[in-house]
């Protein structure tokens, strides 16, 4: 994909500022980048566009991923994949929508605040991403392998506060220091493997976890003894030891 990011994706540096804004008609989907940015700047109100502005680059866009991002993805048909905006963005390296709907957020951020928008870096950044996915996917595949029932293995996740006294986790795919307060970790027994639609799929035991209270992957609370399934296709994973005692332990577990 890289061979794509022609002179195209140098020339949209900087999103030049729309004077008179027309009337868009309704359910209107831009066609590329320029008209993403420049069709935010025409309907967002000011204040709207006031209160992101003042927001660090990368705190704004997380902050506006499950809303304005979501109305961007689902609106926008990027999940479907039939128009100019998926074309334009396929034909610079950019296939998923979550990635393209975080560049229009950047660059409008980068737009309101007189920045370049700098879109060559920026299709750099998710293209190293999933490189990086992909390469991680492979050692997962060779350790799926390698990993027997009864072994121990060590999951992290993502913790972001769900109610005033729970906690969601998320997979994450990559590693993270044991006292990092916005992580879970959890230490569990291998009770089951399974193969399915080219993902390879753990049952995994709880039997240790770190900075884990009150917290629910799902609807599975994660606390010594339950059990839950974990993709390693994708997400991060540690071998860590295999010892008798967990061979019983997934012994009497399995199939259940």
């Amino acid at each position: 994909m890289r061979y794509l990011l022609s002179i195209l994706i140098l020339c949209i540096g900087t999103v030049n500022a729309q004077t008179n804004c027309d009337t868009y008609p309704k359910d209107y989907v831009p066609k590329d980048l320029d008209d993403a940015v420049t069709y935010l700047a025409c309907t967002w109100s000011k204040t709207d566009k006031d209160s992101f502005k003042i927001v660090p680059e990368r705190q704004a866009v997380a902050r506006l991923h499950f809303g304005t991002g979501l109305y961007i993805r689902n609106g926008w048909d990027l999940w479907k994949g039939k128009n100019d905006l998926v074309d334009f963005f396929k034909s610079i390296g950019i296939l998923h929508p979550d990635d393209m709907s975080s560049i229009i957020l950047t660059s409008f951020h980068r737009y309101l605040n007189d920045k370049e928008i700098n879109l060559a870096e920026q299709v750099k950044y998710y293209q190293d991403y999933w490189d990086k996915v992909r390469a991680e996917k492979d050692q997962h595949n060779k350790i799926y392998k390698t990993i027997k029932l009864g072994d121990t293995v060590r999951v992290m996740f993502s913790k972001s506060q769900a109610t005033s006294t729970t906690y969601s986790l998320a997979f994450l795919n990559y590693t993270a220091p044991v006292d990092n307060s916005d992580c879970c970790f959890v230490s569990g027994v291998v009770l089951d493997k399974q193969k399915k639609k080219g993902s390879r799929f753990l049952t995994i035991q709880i039997i240790q976890t770190t900075s884990c209270d009150s917290s629910h992957l799902g609807d599975v609370s994660m606390t010594t003894g339950q059990k839950f399934k974990y993709n390693m296709t994708y997400f991060n994973l540690n071998l860590v030891k295999n010892t008798a005692a967990n061979k019983s332990i997934a012994n009497s577990g399995a199939g259940h």
